[in-house]
């Protein structure tokens, strides 16, 4: 039993400490934080009801999936490690996932050289959140860093390098301004702090299970030797008195 218990102790320990010299917690806070803008025109189209509302909104819907795209690649993915004064392979870009059956998990950028599940990674993670039909698209970036503060600053450096993005660009091509696009920020980020890595919860439901392994084992093993012992015992003495075991058969004739 107490094999058992010791058991159970170390498999709930491993599950919260990873193996070294001093263990090391496998819990972390890391800060995360979101800010959100939305992409429009010149002439709102929050206000604006004239009827090739429903085109361009088809429109900003469009482009709003290619600048969330956009962030998490270079050149903006380097420079909002500027902005944020972060070392450009200390941050990792996750693209928008593709919507539909083919859909998988985004991939970390390449350059990144810093694993996305470390404490000190800083991570992009944009995104198009599904809206209704004739409502304006939304680009929403929500980043990790170290810590609440630094989140913050990483995902309004991310909105900030698009929006510088798309006005150069606009500048380059020569694109009058009332035909330019629209990125307005809603509010400051919102940031907070959360915390990483197995609970304390799964630890000791994981501790709780190698126990009833352990003790069913116990009980088996105890069973199964008790068997083997008696049957042993009972080889021993049939051999010690051949009659013992057997059915004599008196004749009543």
């Amino acid at each position: 039993m107490a094999a058992a218990v010791l058991l159970a102790l170390v498999g709930g320990l491993l599950v919260l400490y990873r193996v070294g010299l001093p263990p090391q917690n496998r819990q972390y806070s890391v800060g995360v934080a979101t800010i959100d803008a939305i992409v429009d025109t010149p002439r709102s189209q929050v206000v604006d009801l004239a009827g090739t509302q429903g085109t361009d909104i088809a429109s900003l819907a469009a482009r709003a999936s290619l600048l969330a795209s956009l962030v998490a690649v270079s050149p903006i993915r380097e420079e909002v490690a500027t902005r944020a004064g972060i070392p450009p392979q200390r941050l990792i870009g996750l693209p928008p996932v593709r919507p539909g059956p083919e859909s998988r998990r985004p991939r970390p950028v390449s350059g990144a050289t810093i694993a996305i599940d470390d404490p000190e990674a800083n991570i992009l993670r944009p995104s198009v959140p599904f809206l209704a039909a004739g409502d304006n698209p939304i680009i929403e970036i929500e980043a990790q860093a170290p810590d609440a503060a630094a989140a913050a600053r990483l995902a309004t450096a991310a909105l900030v390098a698009l929006q510088a993005y798309l006005e150069r660009v606009a500048t380059a091509d020569g694109v009058p301004a009332n035909r330019r696009l629209v990125l307005q920020q809603f509010a400051p980020a919102a940031a907070s702090t959360q915390r990483r890595g197995p609970s304390s919860f799964v630890a000791v439901l994981i501790g709780l299970g190698v126990l009833g392994v352990g003790c069913a084992g116990i009980v088996i093993a105890t069973t199964l030797r008790t068997s083997l012992r008696a049957a042993s015992d009972l080889r021993r003495t049939a051999a010690a008195d051949p009659s013992a075991g057997q059915v004599r058969v008196v004749d009543q004739c």
